[in-house]
Parts: C-alpha cells; structure tokens; sequence
C-alpha cells in the first residue's frame, strides 16, 4: 500500500506526554499547532485509540480535551497491571504506550490540502522557533525567535526538549550545542504569552504545564548521555540562564550577560536554583537571585558560571572546537562520567516538585502584576499583604513537600 494511502502518523503531527498511576496510564497528545490539533480533535478518538492499543490487552480509553494548550489526555485503564505491562516488560510502561501511539496513522488530508504542519507551528510568519544544523558529529540547536529575544513559548519549549532527545539517540551525534539567533541567547520565559494565560479562562491550566515543560526541558538536558554545551551568544536571562546552567559547559560572548531577574516580576526561580547555588555556592547565588541584577559574562566567568569568555562572533566556532574534542572520547566513558558526576552533586532526580513551588507563585496576584507590568513597560505596584504573603509561603512549601502530589496538576491537565 502506498504511503501517502496509508494516511498520516500521528507522530507527524503531535508528540506524547506519559504518566502512570495505579494500573492506569496518562498519555499526553500534544499538537504541533493548531491546524493539527484541529484535525486531531476530529480523528484522534477514544475509539481510534483504544483499536490501536488493543493487542495490548488494555481496559477502557478516556479522552479529556485542553484546547488552550492544543492537547488531549487519554487516560488507558488496566494498561499497567494487565496485557500492556506483560507484554512490553518495560519499567515505565506509560512511556512506552506514549511512544507505539506515535505510529497510529490518522485519514488522510482531502485532496489539495498538506499532511504535515508547517515547520514552525505557530511561528510568525511560518518560520521555525528552532533549527538544527548538524556540524559532523555535532548538533548545533538554534533557538529561532531573535523578534522575540528567543523567550521560551510553550511551543519553543516542546520543540527544543524533542530535538535534545532527537540528538540523545542519534547514533550519529556525539555532543549538543545550544545557541540562540540575533544578538541574545535567551530571555527567559515568555511573559507575553504568560500574559495571555492570565486573561484565559483556563490559564493555570496553561500555566501549569509551561512550568512543567520548563522543568522537564533542564532535566532532559541533565540526564542527556552525550555531553551538552550553550554558546551563549548574548544576555542569558532568568529561564535563558536556566537553560544555560544546565548544560555541562557553557562558552559567553564578552557582550552577554546573565541574570536571574524573576524576584523583579513578582516569581521565583524553583526550577534554576539549583544548577546555579551547585555552580557558584550560597553567597553569590543569593547574590543574583534576590536582586535580579544581570552580571558580565566575564564576571560570570570569574566566578564560575561560564568557562570561557570570546568575542561575540566567535562565540559558536568555539563551543563547536570544543565539542569536537569530546568525539576522540569513548560515548559510554562520557555517558557514565556525566551520570556520576550528578550523583556526586545530588542532582535532583527531577524537577516537578521546584515547577509546583513555581506554579503556586506563579498564580498569585504579585505575579500577575508583575508581569502585566513587565509587559506594560512599567514599574510593578506591590500590593501583598503581611497575609497574602504568609499564605503565598505556606502554598509554597506544601508544594514542596516530599511525598505530595503537585497541587495544581489533575489528571486531565497531563
């Protein structure tokens, strides 16, 4: 049969966000773009699902829609205590279920219309918020928002933790570079579309599962076995210096600077703290964290945060020099020697507990103003009580309390 007859992989269009509890499986479908998750909405059907996954031996199929974030939860019963765990004889069976449903094929396109989303997804102007370009055994990741500052979408955010897991089992690469397009490496989140969130019905759903993205982003690019370096071209700022920290090394422009400005728009930096006070110890953490205040990249160099310091527009070929060295070096060496060195510094195993610290705060009303304010180019009116302060605190910490669940994530937001 032919390809095209066959219809579209629903790969193509989506990719999967998995989660177990009980004997159940959560499967997250996360569209490209809106035109897929349109089509998704009409074609990808419980029923569709629960055909495809049948010769697992699965029990019922629940869809639950999030249009804000263009994404379906199907919620499988049965998936890990019966046929699907002892068929797949996998640890993390809900992963596994997420991966064999990339393959269902959806009808295809009427005729005259295109199977695949644009590239881009929703980028202005069709263009791609990220580009790969392979440099022999090197991928070079380009966040591709230079109008934007790269700030991190939601959309940027799927897309970059796809392609370091891309690059991850690529046989073929041997080391990542991350880097950012036009004259800043990284802002941060993007507080524009956080804006929005804020105005939209179901924004902490929204809410939520950036910070969750985010989180997952920096723990994807931790347990990456190949080793991982940012270019940073420009001003690393608050996420954007996040993204920089968690990587194994880190090459800055003399023109960059880094910063953690969050305190100033009424957030917390949960899900970056870590990687920063393990980088450059109690004192100088405190430093950037609670005044917001960027620092040189050749400051940031004396003190350890970046390794190396360049002119700007060698800021790349030299991150790629030293990539190149890590290829006369064996892949299993580095893949064990980076695995240690986290054990080592008690790297957290994961970061959902900093993003549910991070979501408590992020749906406060200082938060909102801050970033509304950020937006609006205007200074910020703090208004918090003594006891909107102490409640903000005590939300916080049950947040984090080893043991509990995330507070703002239900089954259906996956």
């Amino acid at each position: 049969m032919p390809e095209e007859s066959r219809g579209i992989r629903l790969g193509e269009l989506a990719h999967t966000r998995s989660g177990d509890k009980g004997d159940r499986s959560n499967i997250g479908v996360v569209a490209r773009d809106a035109a897929a998750y349109a089509r998704l909405e009409t074609h990808l059907t419980e029923a569709a699902v629960a055909e495809f996954l049948r010769p697992l031996g699965i029990g019922a199929v629940r869809r639950y829609e999030l249009p804000r974030l263009h994404a379906f939860n199907f919620v499988i019963e049965h998936a890990l205590a019966g046929g699907a765990s002892r068929s797949l004889r996998l640890d993390s069976q809900g992963k596994a279920l997420g991966v064999i449903l990339l393959e269902l094929r959806l009808p295809a396109s009427p005729r005259g219309t295109i199977d695949r989303p644009s590239p881009g997804g929703l980028a202005a102007m069709g263009a791609p918020v990220l580009n790969r370009d392979d440099r022999g055994p090197i991928a070079v990741l380009t966040l591709n928002r230079p109008e934007r500052r790269n700030a991190l979408s939601r959309e940027l955010l799927v897309q970059l933790r796809d392609a370091v897991e891309e690059a991850g089992v690529d046989v073929a690469i041997r080391a990542v570079v991350l880097t950012g397009a036009g004259p800043t490496f990284c802002a941060g989140m993007d507080l524009k579309e956080a804006a929005e969130c804020d105005a939209a019905p179901d924004g902490e759903h929204a809410i939520v599962e950036v910070l969750k993205e985010f989180a997952d982003l920096l723990q994807c690019i931790h347990t990456l076995p190949k080793p991982t370096i940012a270019a940073v071209n420009g001003d690393a700022l608050a996420g954007g210096a996040g993204v920089m920290s968690a990587c194994d090394l880190a090459i800055a422009a003399e023109t960059a600077r880094i910063g953690y400005p969050e305190v100033r728009r009424g957030l917390v930096p949960a899900i970056v703290m870590h990687d920063l006070t393990r980088q450059l110890g109690d004192r100088r953490a405190r430093q950037l964290l609670l005044s917001g205040e960027p620092i040189s990249s050749r400051l940031a160099c004396d003190w350890g945060l970046v390794n190396a310091v360049t002119p700007a527009d060698r800021c790349l070929d030299e991150a790629i020099r030293i990539a190149q060295s890590f290829v006369e070096c064996g892949p299993s060496a580095l893949a064990t020697t980076k695995r240690l060195l986290d054990e080592t510094v008690g790297r957290p195993k994961n970061l959902r507990g900093a993003a549910a610290i991070s979501a408590v705060v992020r749906a406060s009303e200082e938060a909102v103003e801050g970033i509304r304010a950020f937006v609006e180019k205007r200074p910020p009116s703090w208004t918090t009580s003594p006891h909107q302060a102490r409640v903000a605190v005590r939300e916080a910490n049950r947040a984090a309390e080893p043991g509990r669940e995330e507070p703002t994530i239900k089954t259906d937001e996956l």
